[in-house]
């Protein structure tokens, strides 16, 4: 149900990657995050600037449905990772729907999700550089640690969440949903 594929970039252009990254505006990663528990009572508290809800950060560079297609290097990278990917797999990409940047620390704690419901879309995590972070699969336990240059690919529909790196500084990657043809 997981497929991987080594060697989608060089370690030159996966250094640049991370260069662009670091120069860029990042936001907080929102995945399950319960929105109702924001409101001034619990700010005050300290209850919503806490580990427990610390995901990491994101950049979305692009996502069709709202409209967002940042101007950065990061969608020209982001557009040829995807299509070296569609080149190598077995599945039959129409379009990628979003392009998102994932950057965890030690302190992420992160949630298992869905990237999307719907069945005819494929999602990939593309890991920048080797890390003791990964992804990990909740219907089987099945841990991949980042590894340089590789990608997983899996149903969009399969709950899976990031994993935070202990030992390394930070886990970058790329994550992305497509459109594929399951006819």
């Amino acid at each position: 149900m997981v497929e991987t594929i080594d060697n989608i970039l060089p370690t030159e252009i996966n250094k640049k990657i991370i260069y662009f990254l670091l120069n860029e505006k990042w936001n907080f990663a929102t995945d399950n995050f319960n929105r109702d528990n924001v409101n001034k009572e619990n700010i005050n508290k300290n209850k919503f600037f806490n580990a427990e809800i610390d995901m990491g950060l994101t950049i979305i560079s692009y996502h069709k449905e709202r409209n967002i297609t940042l101007q950065s290097p990061l969608n020209l990278y982001a557009e040829i990772i995807y299509s070296l990917i569609k080149q190598k797999t077995k599945y039959k990409f129409i379009e990628p729907l979003r392009f998102y940047w994932n950057w965890y620390h030690p302190n992420s704690n992160t949630f298992y999700h869905k990237d999307e419901e719907n069945r005819n879309l494929i999602s990939f995590v593309y890991n920048l550089h080797t890390n003791d972070g990964g992804t990990i699969f909740k219907d089987n336990d099945l841990f991949i640690p980042s590894k340089e240059g590789q990608v997983l690919l899996f149903p969009s529909d399969l709950e899976h969440r990031g994993i935070a790196p202990k030992k390394s500084a930070c886990r970058f990657n790329l994550n992305c949903v497509a459109i594929v043809d399951n006819s």
